[in-house]
């Protein structure tokens, strides 16, 4: 795999989800990631090119005494909730082509822009804490004319590039684009906005590819599946293609986990093991081989305590998403 925000001038680089080789790859740091094979350049792989070279309401409201009353209560809420959401408009130059070259985006603010010109690409870095997960969605207005895009990585760690450890991708297909993930790891993360038609060959960009992108954290109990008892067996399912499911257990360094996940729909799986005692992944698995997607994840564990299973789909443009997931330890 081979991410990077940095974009050489008069350069376009080719961006990759996570990629790799089908065996085991143990770094220096002792992770296991195993059978990452490279994704398919309409779901994972994509360009962007320097600017120098193109450029809810509540549902729980008390019922009033009337309906013009229930009415208006409800127009104040929203509008209070419209008032208490800061917003803040992009800044240029964000594309990515430097270091600094992003705009700052605090938890819960909503940043406004456009991909202004052909090929633009918005980049936004969020602080982000290990072991918490965080919801991105990028919304174009009802005028815009912009095929939301929206990709979260990491900002690079141990000297490697941006992207290099963890990418996730989400298309608006008829609505908001959503990622959720969990935080692995230091150092925040980037998001990139984007007209997904720039991605495929286009050439778009205008002030009408308007959008609206937030982040806000989420309750890890409400993305959480039952805790894992060995040997245990789930049936579940993630709520959207950007969504993921967490399963909590308690490892032992020098066990062997396997975990086999067999998807009943369209997605493309990805699994992780996360490990509170390093605050990052120690283990992770995309694809069992090069023509089954599905993942199977079998690797020692090299830390000890409370550890969660991440299950999450790399496919943006996936449709189903129930799985069966088998773990055991050995």
């Amino acid at each position: 795999m081979q991410i990077m925000i940095v974009l050489a001038t008069a350069t376009a680089l080719t961006l990759y989800g996570c990629g790799g080789s089908d065996g085991v790859v143990a770094g220096a740091d002792g992770r296991s990631d195993t059978g990452l094979g490279t994704e398919t350049e309409s779901e994972t792989e994509f360009e962007i090119e320097s600017e120098s070279e193109t450029e809810t309401e509540s549902e729980t409201e008390t019922e009033s005494e009337s309906e013009t009353e229930s009415e208006t209560e409800s127009e104040t809420e929203s509008e209070t909730d419209v008032a208490l959401s800061p917003t803040t408009p992009e800044e240029e130059p964000n594309n990515g082509a430097t270091l600094t070259e992003y705009n700052a985006l605090a938890l819960g603010t909503t940043a406004t822009g456009a991909i202004g010109v052909a090929k633009d690409a918005d980049v936004f870095r969020v602080p982000t804490l290990p072991g918490h997960v965080y919801r991105a969605v990028l919304t174009a207005p009802p005028s815009s004319v912009l095929a939301a895009h929206l990709t979260v990585m990491d900002t690079g760690r141990s000297n490697d590039p941006a992207g290099d450890d963890y990418v996730k991708m989400a298309v608006g297909a008829g609505g908001p684009a959503v990622v959720e993930w969990l935080a692995m790891g230091e150092g925040g993360h980037f998001l990139i906005v984007r007209d997904g038609r720039n991605l495929k060959g286009g050439s778009v960009g205008s002030g009408a590819h308007s959008y609206e992108v937030v982040v806000t954290e989420r309750v890890l109990a409400d993305v959480s599946g039952a805790p894992l008892v060995f040997p245990a067996t789930r049936e579940d399912a993630l709520p959207s293609a950007g969504g993921l499911r967490l399963f909590a257990f308690d490892g032992a360094e020098g066990q062997n986990l396997r975990a086999d996940l067999r998807a009943s729909g369209d997605m493309d799986a990805r699994l992780l093991v996360f490990a509170t005692a390093t605050g990052d992944w120690i283990a992770r698995n995309d694809d069992r081989g090069a023509s089954d997607v599905d993942p199977l994840l079998d690797a020692p564990l090299t830390e000890s305590g409370a550890m969660l299973l991440v299950v999450e789909n790399i496919a943006p443009s996936a449709t189903t998403f129930g799985f069966t997931l088998t773990c055991q330890v050995l």
